[in-house]
């Protein structure tokens, strides 16, 4: 059974879809992991699926209140996955051991399961796991939103903590040890905007979760080895007005570097899919979707 959050529109409705990744080659079994579909109600004409990538202390969750019904709905078979580790995926006893190249390859176990051309859609850190996809699996086209940039996050972070190190410190915490152990209102000013409503934010943030170290340290440095646009890859980059923790400088050299749109989102913060105004940000992949003939 799926769990989405507080006040979900469950029509389309969501479904679990059987996905299995190699673990790490040690001998252990096969990690299960948890990718949610909402599939067109109609059987014929579908589109591009589009495959859906969390950021961190996240899961499949995040796509699930409004992304996947809305796209769905639109004619898209809309997946999304939880990365090893997270939500409801197997793996979290391990999670810390966890690098890029493995959530990596659970995009590519989705993507087997797809089974058809798909558009990668990854969101902050899943947007370094989907750029770290190019070249190593065949995607139709790729969108980017408020992602880590191809250089990593070591400048953003020591421009952060010179200029807000309450923010920095707070990040610090929930990357380290645990979201719970941030300053809940920091977090909050962090990932969204004031007016979300207390009953969601609560919902969201009960959710959270620890973050992979491996991972975390490798997003501190350059590690995206091919530009989009060197490999033909459709790519879409999307920034956000209000976002604290990937500034406009930061959106601005991902889209020149895989060669890219560039499109920024006003009054939007960094966690765009769970915003009161989230669909600005799901009209503007729309309508670049049609555009590209997806």
């Amino acid at each position: 059974m799926i769990v989405v959050p507080h006040g979900v529109d469950r029509s389309p409705s969501l479904q679990r879809v059987p996905c299995r990744v190699a673990s790490a080659g040690d001998g252990t079994p096969p990690l299960e992991l948890e990718l949610i579909a909402a599939k067109p109600a109609s059987g014929g004409g579908e589109r591009t699926p589009l495959l859906f990538l969390h950021g961190a202390f996240a899961g499949a969750w995040v796509w699930a209140e409004h992304f996947l019904p809305f796209f769905a709905a639109a004619g898209y078979p809309a997946y999304a996955l939880s990365l090893r580790g997270h939500a409801g995926s197997d793996g979290i006893d391990q999670l810390v051991r966890y690098g890029v190249d493995d959530f990596v390859a659970d995009v590519g176990a989705a993507l087997s399961v797809i089974g058809a051309p798909t558009v990668l859609v990854g969101h902050s850190m899943g947007g370094l796991i989907a750029q770290r996809c190019l070249g190593a699996l065949d995607l139709s086209g790729l969108v980017l939103l408020a992602s880590v940039p191809p250089e990593g996050l070591f400048t953003i972070n020591i421009r952060l903590a010179l200029s807000s190190p309450h923010l920095w410190t707070e990040m610090a915490l929930a990357a380290v040890l645990h979201p719970n152990f941030a300053d809940p209102q920091t977090m909050r000013r962090a990932m969204l905007s004031d007016t979300i409503p207390l009953q969601r934010l609560q919902d969201y943030f009960a959710r959270m979760q620890n973050e992979a170290t491996c991972a975390t340290l490798e997003a501190q440095f350059p590690c995206v080895w091919r530009s989009a646009a060197s490999l033909r890859v459709p790519t879409l980059v999307v920034g956000a007005s209000r976002d604290r923790l990937i500034p406009r400088d930061a959106v601005v050299r991902t889209a020149w570097f895989h060669g890219s749109e560039l499109r920024e989102i006003a009054d939007m913060a960094h966690a765009m899919m769970l915003e009161p105004h989230w669909q600005e940000a799901a009209d503007l992949l729309l309508d670049w979707l049609g555009r590209k003939a997806f």
